[in-house]
């Protein structure tokens, strides 16, 4: 089985394209349209997070908390925005900020980077 990563993203088209190019790569991809789906599964913790800085419902900075309460504090998350918040992904911890629109390439570095330092 593939190494787990949970994607967050409120646009559904960005969140299946995403979960489409991880699936490729050969990853188990569990995903949500929000923080409260995300917080509402019951399943294996992922090795990462591919969370969006702007969701409804929960705020970005309390779905990093709540997240690493659920998932263990030690969790890699790299956020992703249409805004300017790389000093704002600092502050929560983020591994590392991809602004909007990304490239797959990007992405997909920036996941292996995020695999390579939580490996086990």
């Amino acid at each position: 089985m593939g190494r787990r990563i949970l994607v967050i993203d409120d646009d559904a088209t960005i969140l299946d394209l995403i979960r489409a190019v991880l699936l490729e790569e050969g990853h188990d991809v569990d995903v949500a349209l929000n923080g409260a789906e995300a917080l509402a599964k019951d399943s294996r913790p992922p090795e990462v997070c591919v969370l969006d800085m702007f969701l409804p419902g929960i705020s970005g900075p309390d779905l990093v908390t709540a997240l690493r309460d659920k998932f263990g504090q030690d969790l890699p998350i790299l956020l992703t925005s249409a805004s300017i918040v790389e000093r704002e992904a600092e502050q929560l911890g983020a591994y590392e900020y991809l602004p909007k629109p990304f490239d797959l390439e990007e992405l997909l570095g920036a996941v292996r980077r995020g695999l390579d330092g939580s490996s086990s």
